[in-house]
């Protein structure tokens, strides 16, 4: 529940937005949209009816950031994330954080891709537009797969577009622009 000036809203995942029914997952997302910029917002995260995740009984606290104008030219990265078993690791969650930048998130798809838009990540002070160089900035992606494990990938921004495949279960670097052996190939279209 999202608690603004006396106000509270309840949020659902964001697959549960998209079906309209109440769904079990091992991982959960939730999109929180038309926030008020400079504004505090208290949370708690509830689970099922009664089952409430807090602070010592203190709703979690974040601050939007100021409102920017003029964002940079549009840029993103993108992937696929794999199960062991090579099936798309459907509601897995990329998270990833540019040097200096805020940390942003992606939910896997049910074709197992992911997208990360890279040009509107702000400063960690979430201030400013965050400066990188679009050809050799280095950044880590992790993933969470919930009870399919997990993944870590050092990426540079030269390779992002796509990053090859990323199997839960597994760590990469892909600095040297290389595919891991058997990943790409074993890989078939959906």
């Amino acid at each position: 529940a999202l608690e603004r000036e006396g106000t509270v809203q309840r949020i659902l995942d964001d697959r549960d937005k998209r079906s309209a029914i109440l769904q079990t997952f091992t991982t959960h997302y939730v999109t929180i949209e038309n926030l008020i910029a400079s504004t505090t917002y208290r949370f708690r995260i509830g689970e099922g009816i009664d089952t409430i995740f807090d602070q010592q009984s203190q709703p979690y606290e974040v601050r939007t950031g100021t409102s920017l104008s003029d964002p940079p030219s549009p840029y993103s990265a993108q992937g696929l994330i794999l199960t062991s078993s090579r099936a798309p690791a459907i509601g897995s969650m990329v998270f990833m954080e540019l040097p200096g930048g805020q940390r942003i998130s992606s939910l896997v798809t049910s074709s197992g891709n992911w997208i990360i838009p890279l040009s509107t990540v702000r400063d960690q002070q979430l201030a400013s537009w965050l400066p990188y160089d679009r050809s050799s900035t280095t950044y880590t992606l992790n993933v969470e797969g919930g009870v399919e494990g997990r993944a870590d990938a050092v990426v540079t921004s030269a390779g992002d577009r796509p990053v090859p495949p990323i199997v839960l279960g597994q760590s990469y670097d892909f600095r040297q622009g290389r595919d891991p052996v058997g990943i790409a190939s074993s890989v078939r279209p959906t």
